[in-house]
């Protein structure tokens, strides 16, 4: 049984944790039903559960996976769970197989399940890591089970307690995003003010000596800027999407996830932007031809930079460095990377400062500013101004009474924020 401990804001921690049905929501049925009832009860509650995906299916349907299930009387026959989760992370995946028994003669639904995911994890093709055992007969008996990183099936526990159930999408993409790991413990996570001063020795300090290893963009102000901000925009796109659990996926079937360098993932679900073509797969997977079209329409001009888009970039870097005899995994990329894990994510991402301004003024000389278009005041300027020009009843005002304000100078509307 493998553990982790887990730090997430509240309202995240009581999300995963109620995130499942219980043998309460099938009280209903008769004890004296038939097997296809109970069935049909499961395969319904299932589907209210993952309403959008439509991936629910009785295993019969999926030709390809039936054929590779045995029979558990009779290994020459091929046999079938009652209700299975497929295809929910993208990569033709199995990843909960449900067996149901209406009558106690039928033999154990828990053993079963595990039975037939087995039989499926040895194809090699598969890796479905949840099985569930419904008994109606046995007191409406619920039994779950997740699967360690020694092949053991274990209880699944979160915060101490067994969790037996009917697992939602919290709870599965916790179960798939951390593989082999059977017991969570969750912290509330205390928010850290992320200040400026902490941003700026990255801007000032750590970015200037990576950059001067990156002779593509070392003396190019506009696209050293431009190139700092999608980079810092791919891992605030990501730890959103993380946090609201809709993950990105690559075109590998893997979660994408923004993860600190010492963090441990398990690589076969999970791409935590460990080298530059995991980097390129996920600017791929949110701004790429395949790449879902919300998420394209809403981030893909971040990743344009000028005459370059950021993959395109990333392969000139690596170019550069190879002709200089720098391997892909000492990348001053990755190294970038590394500095940018610094950044700590925000409630809401609400930073108490201009995060992409201050990359602006820090990274780019006065001509470059100038020719930009962006030149800051500073704030110890701003607040004296704003003082000097408005009275607290015309910033109540504004703020409350949709009043108008014009600043026929602003460019970023610092002085109007």
């Amino acid at each position: 049984m493998s553990k982790i401990t887990l730090e997430m804001k509240s309202d995240r921690i009581n999300a995963i944790i109620s995130d499942y049905c219980t043998q309460d929501d099938l009280r209903d049925i008769e004890k004296d039903g038939q097997e296809e009832l109970v069935d049909i009860r499961v395969f319904n509650l299932m589907e209210t559960m993952y309403p959008d995906n439509k991936i629910i299916a009785q295993i019969k349907k999926k030709e390809p996976v039936y054929k590779l299930l045995k029979s558990k009387q009779n290994e020459n026959r091929r046999g079938k769970s009652d209700i299975t989760l497929f295809n929910y992370f993208g990569n033709n995946s199995i990843d909960i197989m449900i067996e149901n028994k209406y009558d106690k003669t039928k033999g154990n639904p828990i053993d079963e399940a595990i039975e037939y995911c087995n039989n499926i994890n040895e194809s090699g093709i598969y890796n479905c890591r949840v099985a569930i055992g419904f008994n109606l007969y046995d007191h409406y008996q619920l039994i779950t089970k997740v699967l360690d990183e020694e092949g053991n099936w274990c209880d699944l526990r979160i915060n101490g307690k067994i969790i037996n159930g009917f697992l939602g999408q919290e709870i599965l993409q916790l179960i798939y995003t951390h593989a082999g790991v059977t017991d969570f413990t969750f912290k509330v996570k205390e928010e850290e003010k992320y200040t400026r001063s902490e941003f700026k020795r990255i801007l000032d300090s750590d970015l200037p000596v990576i950059f001067r290893d990156m002779s593509d963009i070392a003396s190019d102000d506009a696209l050293k800027i431009s190139f700092t901000v999608a980079f810092i925009s791919l891992k605030v796109i990501l730890e959103k999407q993380e946090d609201i659990q809709k993950y990105i996926i690559d075109e590998t079937g893997r979660n994408v996830v923004w993860r600190n360098s010492n963090e441990r993932v398990d690589s076969n679900t999970v791409n935590a932007l460990r080298n530059v073509n995991e980097i390129k797969l996920a600017v791929n997977a949110i701004v790429g031809d395949t790449a879902n079209s919300e998420l394209r329409e809403k981030y893909k001009d971040i990743f344009i930079l000028d005459r370059y888009t950021f993959n395109e970039l990333l392969d000139k870097i690596l170019k550069t460095e190879s002709k200089n005899n720098v391997s892909a995994d000492r990348s001053s990329i990755m190294k970038m990377k590394v500095v940018l894990d610094k950044i700590k994510r925000q409630n809401n991402y609400h930073y108490e400062f201009d995060l992409f301004g201050e990359v602006y003024e820090s990274l780019a000389n006065n001509k470059t500013k100038s020719d930009l278009g962006q030149y800051f005041t500073k704030r110890h300027i701003i607040r004296p101004l704003v003082n000097m020009m408005l009275k607290p009843n015309d910033i109540e005002g504004i703020i409350n009474k949709g009043r108008k304000l014009c600043d026929p100078f602003c460019r970023d509307r610092r002085n109007v924020n």
